[in-house]
């Protein structure tokens, strides 16, 4: 009798060591998953902030948003900023208050030279990278336009995440700058 209760707790001991290490396991492949969700999701977050400071350089210059992903990347790669001094002077005639404005182009720097730390990019090849998702290769989308009252608006979103939680049935939207609604770039993780 004795012997067969040794036996018993031997085996539910190697059952309850085995559903252990089982469990154990399963745990660390969950937070294995979920850190490299996190590290996706931060890949994706650094090319989306690049991608607004191209937009911001263009809205800068152009006075738009750029619509497609061909002529923002011709701007950074072959367009200049002006470097524009203003002077106002202001003359008072009789009582009345006149301003007059002179603008003054000091110089011009590339587009590239100035963005080119910022964006990460160490020659003009690398500039068509902005464009794609990292890891998983696919293109962001690119929209902008015109509201009815006349703001600009500009969205750059992740077509295909690759976090399950920003898929089509999840409970968290894909990860985007801007929207088509209000006129700003922030982005939807801040």
């Amino acid at each position: 009798m004795k012997t067969l209760k040794n036996i018993f707790f031997i085996g539910l001991g190697i059952i309850s060591v085995g559903l252990f290490v089982w469990l154990a396991k399963d745990i660390y492949q969950e937070n294995k998953r979920i850190q490299k969700i996190k590290g996706v999701d931060a890949k994706v977050i650094k090319q989306l902030q690049k991608i607004r400071t191209a937009q911001e350089a263009y809205l800068s210059v152009k006075g738009d948003y750029c619509n497609d992903w061909d002529s923002l990347f011709h701007f950074i790669a072959a367009e200049d900023f002006f470097l524009i001094q203003k002077k106002e002077k202001i003359f008072s005639k009789r009582g009345i208050d006149s301003v007059v404005i002179l603008m003054d182009t000091i110089g011009v720097v590339p587009v590239f030279d100035s963005l080119q730390d910022e964006l990460s990019l160490r020659s003009k090849l690398e500039i068509e990278r902005l464009k794609v998702v990292p890891v998983s290769d696919t293109v962001f989308t690119l929209r902008a336009d015109k509201l009815y009252n006349g703001q600009r608006v500009c969205e750059v979103r992740d077509p295909a995440p690759l976090n399950p939680r920003r898929q089509k049935d999840g409970d968290l939207k894909p990860l985007q700058i801007g929207s088509l609604e209000i006129s700003t770039l922030q982005g939807n993780w801040e």
